[in-house]
């Protein structure tokens, strides 16, 4: 890829992110691996195309990434999900494939939005498998209220670069580092708060945490835990929702049992 194209690419990336270009720009990484303007706008592209690389593009961006915050806004933001879609090429259609195209609407060869086919009146089921019903691999979408669940998912899945690609930390950081080891060295005590009769206040940690997973508690969370292999969790964190959101309670059972269904089937 040469400058002029990338720059272009740069300047209007909703018009350039194809899916070769977007091959390019993963070799343009191989050999600059720390050139984040690249690195977002690989994401981008993989993230407009459903690749199944994006969550793991994701992780691998956030180390090569000074700032996560910034990370954060630019795949929650409008120029970041909106896609320009491309108009197919009209061409002409042969006969051959018009002739087939006929024989694929009669009554004897139809096909529903039920997943339902039809083959000479006889209707046969098409049963999603549990990957498909709880879109594993597809990219994580998260928005700007879910920074816990991105958090989560670089936490736990953070790809950590070796010493030889790490850089040197600069003197400030070195300075922090320091404060911090003494800070851990000299073994301090938190004192514990007093009510106004001189008791200690008693706070019932177990409450407090199961107050915070249900406030923080999304479908990315849910979706998060499952692309992680955390079934328990993933679980769990449809029993919650199903809980928060009993309109769609059928749905989020359905969830379970699949999860449930998966579970055993890697056991």
């Amino acid at each position: 890829m040469n400058v002029s194209k990338f720059l272009n690419i740069l300047k209007h990336p909703e018009e350039g992110l194809s899916a070769e270009t977007t091959k390019e720009l993963g070799e343009l990484l191989k050999e600059y691996p720390y050139f984040q303007a690249a690195r977002a706008l690989r994401l981008k592209g993989l993230k407009h195309q459903g690749s199944y690389k994006y969550n793991s593009e994701l992780k691998r961006t956030a180390a090569y990434t000074t700032d996560r915050e910034v990370l954060f806004k630019f795949i929650t933001s409008e120029s970041f999900n909106k896609k320009t879609e491309t108009p197919a090429p009209v061409t002409a259609t042969p006969p051959e494939a018009e002739q087939i195209s006929s024989e694929l609407t009669t009554p004897d060869f139809e096909v529903d939005q039920s997943a339902k086919i039809e083959v000479n009146h006889e209707v046969v089921e098409i049963e999603d498998t549990a990957e498909e019903q709880l879109s594993i691999g597809k990219p994580l979408e998260f928005d700007l209220s879910e920074k816990h669940s991105f958090l989560e998912w670089l936490q736990l899945t953070t790809e950590r670069k070796t010493e030889d690609d790490r850089p040197e930390p600069s003197e400030t950081k070195k300075k922090k580092f320091d404060l911090l080891d003494k800070f851990i060295q000299s073994n301090p005590k938190i004192v514990p708060t007093k009510n106004d009769n001189g008791k200690e206040l008693e706070v019932n940690i177990k409450e407090s945490l199961k107050l915070d997973k249900e406030e923080v508690m999304t479908e990315t969370l849910a979706r998060v835990y499952l692309e992680q292999k955390k079934y328990k969790k993933a679980i769990k964190a449809y029993e919650i929702l199903r809980l928060k959101n009993p309109e769609k309670s059928s749905f989020f059972a359905d969830q379970i049992k699949a999860v449930k269904k998966l579970q055993k089937a890697k056991d």
